[in-house]
C-alpha cells in the first residue's frame, strides 16, 4: 500500500464519519429502533424450531408476519431483526 493509498482510504472514512454523524443528529428515531423489530410486533410469531430447545449460535431467528392474510405461499416470512411500517407494538412481548 503506498502513501496515495493510505490518504484516499483516511478521506473516505473522515467523509463516512461525517454522514454518520449528521445522519445521527438529524434522526429523530435513532432511540427507538430496537422498539420497532419484529420481535416486539404484535403480528409477529416465532417460527417454532425443529428441535425444541436447540439455538444454533449465529443464525438469525425466522419468523413470520400475520399483519396480512396469507398467500397462496403461506404468512411472509421475516427474521426477528426485521422491520415495517405497520408495527404494532405488542407490551406482552417487551
Amino acid at each position: 500500500m503506498n502513501e496515495t493509498d493510505v490518504d484516499l482510504k483516511a478521506a473516505k472514512q473522515a467523509q463516512a464519519d461525517s454522514i454518520n454523524s449528521i445522519c445521527q443528529k438529524d434522526d429523530p428515531w435513532i432511540h427507538r429502533y430496537k422498539n420497532m423489530l419484529c420481535v416486539t410486533c404484535m403480528w409477529h410469531v416465532i417460527k417454532s424450531s425443529p428441535i425444541p430447545g436447540k439455538k444454533t449460535p449465529g443464525k438469525k431467528t425466522l419468523g413470520r408476519c400475520r399483519r396480512r392474510c396469507p398467500t397462496l405461499n403461506g404468512y411472509p416470512a421475516v427474521y426477528t431483526e426485521d422491520w415495517c411500517g405497520d408495527h404494532k407494538l405488542d407490551e406482552t412481548k417487551l
